[in-house]
């Protein structure tokens, strides 16, 4: 019988030092056979694996992505070894051009439509490429970028003198907490002609916009002090403070504002008259203030037709023009008792005023804001100065209606228009064509204009509710040509109860009576004088400042006035 064959096992020399072969010399067989180091982190699953062909795995790999690591990884392939074989991938191969290869850009951190991702990797600030309708990181650092504003370098409506005396610094953070409610109105009269509501233009068909007539038409804004029915108010001592619907609705929305603005306060015996400047900021209407990149000016700010100053110019003409168009219906006019009080018997033929028709009507009202406790949460200065409990405090206020409606039981109109635009000029506010959206797409195109001018919409809801009137109407023009700020249309008119539209638009109005209380009370507690109420350009806050008698009386126009007369 022939002899079976054998095995015997190698002998294994234990390393008790560590891994890997020992350093003695008992066997050199494996001396020059190059060793592969692994780590202690592999781990051993199989020898070898002979259930999975190499395209098959190669196939799973690029389906669970480039990075994934195989879960049966060979032992010791972790370290980089020079003596590892690695099949080539014929796929790889390409036909040889004569065309210069290109190399693969680095990731950025913009995608190919200019939006920042947060998942890429670093990237030098300002090299990436500048998006449709954004700017680049870069520039958004410079003109410090916040999330959801841009932040640029204001100037003050007014410049503040060195003599001028600070009197109180107030933070628009402490307005939120003031409260009040009105007692007592007392109506005081109606003064002026006031024109009938043309009902066409609750109407107007979605491709027939009607065409704005440029009328000869005038629109009055006199400061309080050379207001003649307050003034007379004044002297019969049946009112202490005196204002307009325009200076005391920008008071009472003062938080939501964004442009400079100021409010000249004459402190008269025991009266007080908050007037406005001549050429001012408030006798203008802003265009896209609250918008997240609200038009800017330039150098050539009066041949730019979209600048702020020439669109707050053509926003005047196109509410002159439009409250005109909306009242012309003479057989539903209504002419009160008392004349208007700002056409005087000097305005002969020869007066550019004389034959102007006037687009509203005025109404004066008295409001009891009386003190009765405290106005505010913080304890403001002033809050409770110079009035005790017992004495009577009534604001007279001048209001404007625009047009009467005799059909629906006479009712009165506050109208006021928004003015629309370029949309692809800088400061449109990501608005929409309101020439082809305003009928399709009404809602987007209210709760844009909501944003971009929701200063303004608050104050008009506010001079609105001040009148007492019954409806307000909302006008959307547009340009006829979006490159000409000559000819507009009308495309729409929306009607709004004054109380809900405050509501839509989240303004409480006992918060912005309280605002007004607080004020007043504080300039009450001051001595005789002249002040002025500066709302901070840049930064969410207003100032009170003392200045010298006679500051502003020979100001036509402030050196930094947001725009030219008409």
């Amino acid at each position: 019988m022939s002899e079976l064959p054998s095995f015997e096992l190698p002998a294994l020399v234990e390393n008790k030092n560590g891994w890997g072969p020992v350093s003695s010399s008992t066997s050199l067989q494996f001396q020059d056979v190059p060793y592969v180091p692994f780590s202690k982190a592999d781990k051993i699953s199989r020898m070898s694996d002979w259930t999975q062909m190499a395209e098959g795995k190669n196939e799973t790999i690029r389906q669970r992505g480039r990075n994934a690591r195989d879960q049966h990884q060979t032992y010791g392939s972790s370290a980089a070894s020079a003596f590892t074989y690695q099949r080539a991938d014929e796929s790889a191969f390409s036909v040889v051009t004569k065309s210069t290869p290109t190399s693969k850009k680095p990731a950025s951190v913009f995608n190919n439509r200019g939006q920042f991702t947060r998942n890429r990797g670093m990237q030098r600030l300002g090299s990436a490429p500048q998006g449709r309708g954004g700017s680049s990181f870069g520039q958004r650092k410079r003109q410090h970028w916040t999330g959801n504003r841009f932040h640029r370098q204001r100037y003050a409506s007014v410049q503040v003198g060195n003599d001028w005396e600070l009197k109180q610094e107030i933070e628009f953070s402490r307005l939120s907490g003031l409260n009040y409610v009105i007692s007592g109105v007392t109506e005081a009269g109606v003064h002026g002609n006031i024109g009938g509501y043309d009902k066409k233009f609750d109407r107007i068909p979605a491709r027939q916009p009607i065409q704005l007539r440029k009328q000869d038409c005038v629109a009055y804004n006199v400061s309080a002090s050379d207001d003649p029915v307050l003034q007379k108010l004044a002297d019969e001592n049946k009112a202490k403070v005196f204002a307009s619907d325009v200076v005391l609705a920008t008071l009472m929305i003062a938080s939501r504002t964004v442009n400079p603005w100021d409010i000249v306060i004459n402190r008269v015996d025991d009266k007080l008259f908050l007037d406005k400047r001549d050429g001012g900021p408030l006798d203008y209407l802003t265009v896209n203030e609250n918008a997240v990149d609200p038009p800017i000016e330039g150098p050539d700010k009066d041949a730019n037709p979209n600048s702020p100053s020439m669109l707050a110019q053509e926003a005047n003409e196109v509410n002159r023009h439009f409250l005109s168009m909306i009242s012309s219906n003479a057989s539903a006019a209504v002419t009160s008792e008392n004349p208007n009080p700002f056409r005087s018997e000097d305005d002969g033929d020869n007066s550019p005023n004389a034959n102007a028709r006037t687009v509203a009507a005025y109404k004066y009202r008295i409001f009891d804001i009386t003190a009765r406790g405290s106005s505010g949460d913080d304890g403001d200065e002033g809050a409770s100065g110079a009035q005790g409990d017992e004495d009577t405090c009534l604001l007279a206020v001048r209001t404007e209606l625009n047009a009467v409606d005799k059909t629906t039981n006479q009712n009165y109109l506050f109208a006021r228009a928004l003015n629309q635009f370029s949309v692809r000029a800088p400061g449109a506010g990501g608005a929409l064509d309101w020439n082809t959206k305003i009928h399709t797409s009404r809602g987007a195109v209210v709760a844009t204009e909501r944003k971009n001018n929701a200063a303004k919409l608050a104050k008009w809801g506010i001079q609105a509710v001040l009148a007492n009137a019954n409806q307000l109407k909302l006008g959307y023009v547009s340009r006829i040509n979006p490159a000409k700020r000559s000819a507009h249309q009308v495309l729409t008119v929306e009607k709004y109860r004054p109380e809900e539209f405050l509501k839509q638009l989240n303004v409480d109005i006992d918060n912005a009576w309280g605002i007004v209380k607080a004020v007043v009370d504080l300039c009450l507690a001051l001595p005789e004088g002249r002040y002025v109420l500066v709302r901070d350009p840049n930064k969410p806050k207003m100032f009170l400042y003392l200045v010298p008698p006679g500051t502003f009386d020979d100001d036509d126009e402030s050196e930094l006035a947001t725009a030219t007369p008409l």
